[in-house]
């Protein structure tokens, strides 16, 4: 058996579900040895190498096992048809040695990768690149035949045997042969735990992963009670051969037996606790074992007498076999009884058996052969080890001695090349240096003056981007100096040759090389000048440096050749000439030069070259105060004196590494500097002298991580002065926009903050200060000692910490608008002045307010957090958007209560605020009463009330005690006196008004309506006491009228007062009720009945009784004299006499008590009409009129009744027209008796008359039109028979309903009285109401049908006739069977028979279409030649059913043509259902049906061309709605298509405008 390759296990479950079922494809993919060659039908061992693809991603591995499982049965098939094409030379070797194939993977992509390589072990390695999933599996079945002819056997190679195949025989219960291989003793009881072989690698793959999961379970001391020990695992094998399929089964064991053995434990700790020391005494093992099918019925649990716990589960269900045995388990331990004969079995420690390995013969070295594969997998990959079982039989296929078994672990690179040795090279010696004659010594001159002053040319320039470089360039100069090797100054100036650079004619490139200048010229010198000092060390010549070196010059070379670049050392002038048009290498490599333009041998080595970042560090530092003095046009120095810095911190930050910030530093600083300078230059000289004073240092600042970009550029200056420019530097490009306005925005804001600083706040100072001395008000109560307020001196800070977290545009803008509102007079600092100066005008307030002199004030962005504090003994805070006066809410009233509350002076100060108050109601009431009368408040009954005193809020509440419910109270004073009376009694009566307050709360009202106040009145001093609570809540108490009126006595009077004005008033209505009955009538009111009653003299308010005493002539005006059937009751002479006879006066009463039921209550008395209604009916002033209750008091219906019946009933209109429409005098009579005695009539007291009249003139009126006897006698013959039979028509009043009975001559129509308005509301114009119960009284329905019959026939019937002549050429009757369809009962089931016979009238008409058919078809105009009679007959039972089944298929169901008297053709008979006849009639389509019936042939052939031409028609109705949709369609196309058109257009002009701009 050829050795296997490890299956990793990928820690993820979709890769592990993947690579299962890559096993599979193997398993079910297998290749043949050849049995020609190998003797045996045996498999090729085929295996997969995943070590190859532990390497790669996760994401990776996924991609790579997908193109695995997916090409490799191609792959597969390939190796087979390989192995087949071999050379027959080679087969036999191929074949015999051949011991697996393992296909694994090569990284990359390309095709070249491919390769096939078989190793002297006998492993065919196929490596593709699976990376590649398209192409992977293509063009190999070449690359194995290569492989596979170049392969030879080494020499002494033993051919291994092949392990024959595993053929299932279908009657044989386990397709495996098991092979023993664990100990005999292994064995218990009667179960087989052998092990066996599987011939399918996958299979013994399993089992191998299985056995290495097989551990023993500990049962801890706690499960039992006794001492630990272990359970060892057993698998029955022999039960996985019972399913089908061994792979699944065994992979769901390999799944599935952690969540099994898991469950083991606590199911055992669930045991009963009876039941738990036998299964202790028994239990030594656990067994799982496999029970075929998938039913979750058949898991079970059992513990054998041999102490073997062997669990049943379906593994062939591999997703529930681990479910649910917990309780099984436990069940079936339960269920464990010992038998007798089994005794407990010892628990030994079982030791898993251990093979020793068998030593591995050595291969022999075939250097000419690849070498062995080898594949391994990573530890985190791999499997659990399983143990190796050695059988003690001898297996059934031996290896021999000398066959090779290499070993193999996961896949290593194929052959690794050998190189031989390097070879050692022997050093050659090198000759000995020529010597050479050292140079002659200079001849030594006098040195020269130091200088050059040709050199001292500098030009003007005006552009401010190249005067700002110049200075800069000018300060690296002046940065450096020329020293020797001892840091010596040698005195030689250093010059920048100016005419070299300007000899540029163009200006932009002249100001490039300027620009290069300024950036190289640092670096340039630095690395010049350090070896100029290298130079110096030379002992020969390095004193002549010293003496002789009169100047260092840098000079510009036009153009970018390298070979410009010099160093010249003229005269005692070193001039170092370089190329500043290239950038990147005009300051490189002069080091070397310097040294070799003195000719010197330096002593020393050259110094280490700095870091970039120490170079840069160096020239920033010089750059960034290079314009210390930089001036304004005027010439007023302008540029900061306080130090520039860089702060390199950020050098340490991890976030900034490798990004090459110091870089930037430079480019991006010179345009920062130039903002600056241009936002300073945007200021006056006062404020640059303010600002220079204020800045102290300017720090630059890289953005911190993490930050957006418009977040890391910020120009932000400290409350100490600190100028923080932040930029984000690794950008060049926008690391240095945008930083003039945030200079000018925070140069602005420091300008603000120092006029709020030394101006605003000071006079602010001044203003509390003056505050503070306000002149203090007369206190009446009290007298306090105020303390001097000469002394006092306040202290003011200004808190802008809120204000610094705005944007710098923000921050300008609240800056100045708090500069604004805290300017002294206006705004909030007004408002504060005189909040002080309130608090301070109290004694007792100031002598608080002395104690505070520290104000601070704090402006918040937002109003919601406005707010006051007194923090400690002396300080005021105030917090509030002082930028916004809109929104600031700290008003002067709000301040002032807060001072109060804070220094707890409110209550008293409340008491004094209400002096001038009551004051001021004195003086109301003094111009309303024209009396001046004292108020005077007892402050002692209610402000030393403990339990209001020490209420910290009870402030508030002074006002409404002391002021506001007094003065609402006091208001009925000025509102009664008004009144003469009032203000009489008042003015003679009252000198004081007092108001005290009872703390107790002990006053009742009088009254409910009234509030809880007390007047007294007792010499001339007006006394008010109230209840403590209503004057602390500020109640909304009503007036004290009553109290007032009650106590001046003044109520009566108003009352006598009201009575003499209403006498005229019923005087006059005396005299239109006389006129109205013809009779004197007195109309009076009974006053001492009401008047001095409680409810009257007491309750009710002046406005109140006095509409009542002045509304009794309007009550009998509105309920009888205004009101129209009232008043029309003396237009009935009967009437009018009666009521003469029975009334001469009328008296109204109040009830007092309101137990009246009814608004009015009659009563006569002799002839006096005594009235008499409730006291709240007066008050509401509620009319109601009294015809009804005067008609039933005096009796007055009848009376009505018979003079409207015998005076106002008109019949004679009526009686003619109807007489008129019959053509003979009619009797119209009216049964009065029947009308008076009908209960609803009877009952009816409010509209009967209306009753009468609809009665007897609306119903009579509707018989002669059009729906009553108007459409009866349309025919004349109808007209002779009611004239003959109709003498008289006679009304009888009934219940409900019309119906009319004929009783000799006289027409009875009975007429239901209780819903007459309704029916002759909806009856109007409707026949049926009227003339259809006329018609079946006087039996005329059939009269009338013969009679519409005869007039409405003729025409259509004679039109049809003269058709059919014309079409047949000769006369043809036509005939409509009337008889079998008017007497049918079916008919007369209709009532409105006129549509129908209508409709039916319509059917002659259906055969004109004959002309057409006689046309086109003369076969049929022969055969209806012959037919002379058509009969139209209309089937009442409506029976007739033609379909498209029967016989006759044309035409309509519902009509039938046939012949009348088969077969006899001479009379053709149309039958129409009667039911198709109630709507008007479609097209019966008779023609058809009558071709059909005289030639069928020719009829079905005319038939289907008919449906032919409908199917065109439909099929050219259909075409033109898809062409009108495919148009619709095309335009909405077109449409969107321009549509998209147009907004490129747009876009496109938009793009073109932005490039524009940005050209420009």
């Amino acid at each position: 058996m050829s050795p296997g390759l490890p299956v990793p296990n990928f820690q993820d479950e979709a890769l592990n579900n993947t690579r299962n079922e890559i096993l599979d494809i193997l398993e079910k993919n297998k290749i043949k040895y050849d049995i020609h060659i190998v003797g045996v039908n045996s498999n090729v061992p085929i295996f997969v190498d995943f070590g190859s693809i532990l390497t790669y991603s996760k994401n990776d591995q996924v991609n790579i096992m997908r193109a695995i499982k997916a090409n490799l049965p191609s792959i597969l098939k390939q190796i087979g048809s390989s192995l087949d094409k071999v050379d027959n030379i080679h087969k036999a070797n191929v074949q015999n040695y051949l011991t697996r194939v393992v296909i694994t993977n090569v990284p990359g992509k390309s095709s070249t990768s491919k390769k096939a390589t078989y190793y002297v072990d006998g492993t065919l390695e196929v490596g593709t690149v699976f990376e590649d999933s398209l192409n992977c599996s293509y063009y190999l079945e070449k690359k194995i035949l290569t492989a596979c002819n170049e392969f030879r056997p080494v020499q002494g190679a033993v051919v291994p045997d092949k392990m024959a195949a595993f053929e299932a025989v279908p009657a044989a219960a386990a397709p495996a042969t098991p092979e023993p291989v664990a100990p005999a003793a292994a064995l218990v009881g009667t179960l087989d735990f052998s092990i066996p072989n599987y011939p399918n690698a996958a299979q013994e793959t399993l089992k191998l992963e299985i056995l290495a999961l097989l551990k023993p379970i500990v049962i801890d001391q706690s499960v039992f009670g006794r001492p630990a020990f272990e359970m060892p695992v057993y698998v029955d094998w022999n039960s996985l051969a019972q399913s089908p399929d061994q792979t699944v089964v065994l992979r769901a064991v390999k799944t599935n037996y952690a969540n099994i053995i898991k469950q083991v434990v606590p199911a055992i700790t669930k045991v009963d606790e009876v039941r738990k020391p036998a299964v202790a005494d028994y239990i030594i093992s656990v067994v799982l074992q496999n029970v075929p099918g998938k039913t979750s019925t058949l898991k079970k649990a059992i513990l054998s007498h041999e102490g073997m716990l062997i669990i049943n589960t379906t593994f062939e269900d591999s997703i529930n076999c681990s479910y649910y045995l917990e309780k099984k388990i436990t069940a079936g331990l339960n269920d464990f009884i010992p038998q007798s004969g089994y005794q407990p079995q010892l628990r030994e420690p079982v030791a898993a058996p251990v093979v020793a390995a068998a030593p591995q013969p050595a291969q022999p070295a075939q250097p000419a052969q690849p070498s062995r594969p080898s594949y391994n997998i990573p530890d985190k990959y791999s499997q659990p080890s399983a143990p190796v079982y050695q059988s003690p039989v001898q297996p059934v296929y031996q290896q021999p001695a000398a066959v090779v078994q290499p070993v193999y672990q996961q896949p290593a690179p194929v052959a690794q090349p050998s190189y031989p040795p390097p070879v050692v090279r022997q050093p050659i010696a090198q000759p000995a240096p020529v010597a050479v004659a050292p140079p002659p010594a200079p001849v030594v001159q006098e040195p020269k003056e130091k200088g050059r002053p040709e050199m001292e040319f500098k030009p003007n320039f005006t552009d401010p981007a190249q005067i700002f470089q110049i200075r800069e360039i000018d300060a690296i100069i002046d940065s450096f100096k020329v020293l020797d090797d001892k840091d010596k100054p040698i005195g030689a100036p250093i010059y920048l040759d100016w005419k070299s650079i300007m000899v540029y004619p163009a200006a932009v490139k002249q100001g490039t090389v300027i620009r290069n200048v300024n950036l190289a010229l640092y670096r340039l010198l630095r690395e010049t000048l350090n070896a100029l000092k290298l130079a110096c060390s030379d002992f020969a010549i390095g004193d002549n440096i010293r003496a002789y070196l009169r100047s260092f010059t840098v000079q510009n070379i036009a153009g970018t050749s390298t070979g410009a670049k010099k160093v010249v050392y003229e005269d005692g002038h070193l001039t170092i000439q370089t190329i500043f048009e290239d950038f990147g290498n005009c300051a490189l490599y002069f080091d070397s030069k310097v040294v070799q333009a003195f000719s010197a041998r330096p002593s020393l080595p050259a110094p280490k070259k700095p870091e970039m970042v120490t170079l840069i560090k160096e020239e920033l530092a010089i750059r960034l105060n290079a314009h210390k003095d930089l001036t304004t046009t005027e010439g007023h120095p302008m540029a900061p004196t306080c130090p520039i810095e860089m702060d390199w911190s950020f050098l340490t930050t991890k976030g900034y590494e490798s990004m090459g910030i110091e870089n930037n530093l430079i480019g991006a600083s010179n345009p920062i500097l130039t903002d600056l300078f241009a936002a300073l230059a945007t200021f006056s000289n006062e404020e640059i002298d303010i600002l220079k004073k204020e800045v102290i240092k300017i720090n630059f600042v890289q953005g911190a991580v993490g930050k957006t970009m418009f977040d890391k550029r910020t120009v932000i200056m400290t409350d100490p002065g600190v100028l923080n420019v932040t930029s984000i530097f690794e950008d060049r490009t926008e690391g240095s926009k945008g930083f003039k306005e945030r200079f000018i925005n925070s140069f602005k804001a420091r300008l603000y903050k120092v006029e709020l600083r030394d101006v605003l706040i000071p006079g602010i100072v001044k203003t509390i200060d003056a505050a503070v001395r306000a002149k203090v008000k007369a206190n009446y109560l009290d007298k306090i000692v105020v303390p001097s307020d000469a002394n006092y001196s306040s202290t003011v800070l200004f808190n802008w910490s809120f204000i610094e977290k705005e944007t710098p545009e923000n921050q300008v803008n609240t800056y100045r608008a708090v500069c604004a509102n805290f300017k002294a007079g206006v705004g909030f600092i007004e408002n504060m002045r005189r909040a002080i100066v309130d608090i301070c005008s109290y004694d007792v307030g100031k002598t608080a307010f002395l104690n505070t002199n520290k104000f601070i004030f704090i402006n918040d962005m937002r109003k919601k957090e406005e707010n006051v504090k007194f923090t400690g003994n002396n300080t005021w805070e105030f917090t509030g958007t002082f930028h916004d006066p809109a929104t600031l809410t700290h008003s002067e009233r709000k301040m002032n209560i807060f001072f109060k509350e804070q220094l707890k002076v409110a209550y008293p100060c409340a008491i004094q605020d209400t002096f001038p108050e009551i004051d001021d109601i004195v003086e109301d009431l003094s111009s309303a009463t024209g009396k001046n009368v004292p108020i005077v408040m007892n402050y002692d009954s209610w402000r030393n009330y403990s339990r209001f005193a020490s209420d910290q809020f009870a402030y508030k509440a002074i006002k409404g005690i002391a002021v506001s419910v007094p003065n609402r109270g006091l208001q009925a004073i000025a509102t009664l006196t008004k009144d003469a009376i009032v203000k009489r009694e008042y003015t003679a009566k009252v000198n004081t008004i007092e108001i005290e307050y009872d703390t107790s709360d002990s006053v009742k009202a009088q009254r409910s309506k009234d509030p809880h106040c007390i007047a007294t009145l007792r010499d001339g001093k007006l006394h008010f006491k109230l209840n403590f609570s209503d004057g602390q809540h500020d109640a909304k108490i009503a007036s004290w009228d009553y109290q007032l009126e009650l106590v001046l006595g003044t109520r009566p009077m108003k009352i006598n007062r009201a009575i003499d004005k209403a006498k005229s008033d019923l005087a006059a209505v005396s005299q239109e009720m006389t006129a109205l009955i013809g009779k004197p009538i007195t109309v009076q009111v009974e006053y001492t009945g009401f008047i001095e009653q409680r409810n009257f003299l007491h309750e009710l308010e002046e406005p109140v009784y006095t509409k009542v005493i002045a509304s009794f002539a309007n009550w009998l005006r509105a309920c009888w004299l205004k009101h129209e059937p009232s008043a029309s009751l003396a237009t009935y002479a009967t009437v009018k006499q009666s009521l003469q006879t029975q009334l001469s006066v009328i008296n109204f009463q109040i009830n007092c008590q309101n137990n009246q039921r009814d608004l009015y209550e009659f009563q006569l008395s002799g002839t006096q009409l005594n009235v008499s209604l409730n006291l709240t009916t007066a008050i509401a002033g509620t009319t109601t009129p009294w015809r009804i209750e005067l008609e039933r008091v005096f009796k007055l219906r009848d009376l009505k009744i018979n003079e409207e019946i015998a005076k106002r009933i008109d019949l004679v209109k009526n009686k003619a027209a109807i007489s008129k429409v019959i053509g003979k005098q009619i009797d119209l009579q009216i049964d009065w008796n029947s009308l008076k005695s009908e209960a609803s009539f009877a009952a009816n007291m409010d509209d009967y008359i209306m009753f009468m009249h609809k009665f007897a003139e609306d119903i009579p009126a509707e018989l002669p039109k059009i729906t009553g006897f108007g459409e009866l006698v349309e025919f004349s013959e109808v007209q002779q028979t009611v004239q003959s039979n109709l003498d008289t028509i006679k009304l009888i009043a009934d219940k409900a309903g019309f119906y009319a009975e004929l009783k000799g001559k006289v027409l009875e129509i009975r007429v239901g009285i209780r819903n007459i308005v309704k029916f002759l509301r909806d009856s109007d114009g409707d026949f049926e109401s009227y003339g259809r119960e006329i018609e079946a009284a006087m039996n005329l329905r059939m009269q009338i049908v013969r009679g519409f019959i005869k007039r409405k026939e003729v025409a259509p019937l004679q039109e049809t006739m003269q058709r059919l002549a014309g079409a047949v050429e000769q006369p043809a009757k036509v005939v409509i069977d009337w008889e079998g369809i008017i007497e049918h009962p079916k008919f007369d089931n209709h009532v409105d028979f006129k549509p129908i016979l209508s409709n039916i009238l319509q059917l002659p008409a259906q055969l004109h279409p004959v002309i057409q058919l006689c046309r086109e078809n003369l076969s049929a105009k022969r055969a209806l030649k012959e037919v002379h009679t058509y009969t139209i007959r209309i089937d009442g039972t409506s029976k007739v059913n033609e379909s498209e089944f029967t016989e006759n298929k044309f035409g309509v169901d519902w009509a039938r043509a046939s012949f009348m008297a088969p077969p006899s053709k001479d009379h053709i008979l149309i039958l129409v259902n009667l039911d198709r006849m109630i709507i008007s009639p479609s097209d019966l389509e008779l023609e058809d049906k009558i071709e059909f019936l005289v030639t069928p042939d020719l009829a079905e052939e005319r038939y289907q061309k008919k449906l032919a031409r409908q199917d065109r028609q439909e099929d050219l109705d259909y075409r033109r709605r898809c062409d009108a949709r495919d148009e619709r369609w095309q335009s909405e196309q077109r449409r969107m298509d321009q549509r998209m058109l147009d907004a490129q257009n747009e876009n496109n002009r938009e793009l073109r405008n932005l490039n524009r701009k940005l050209r420009w």
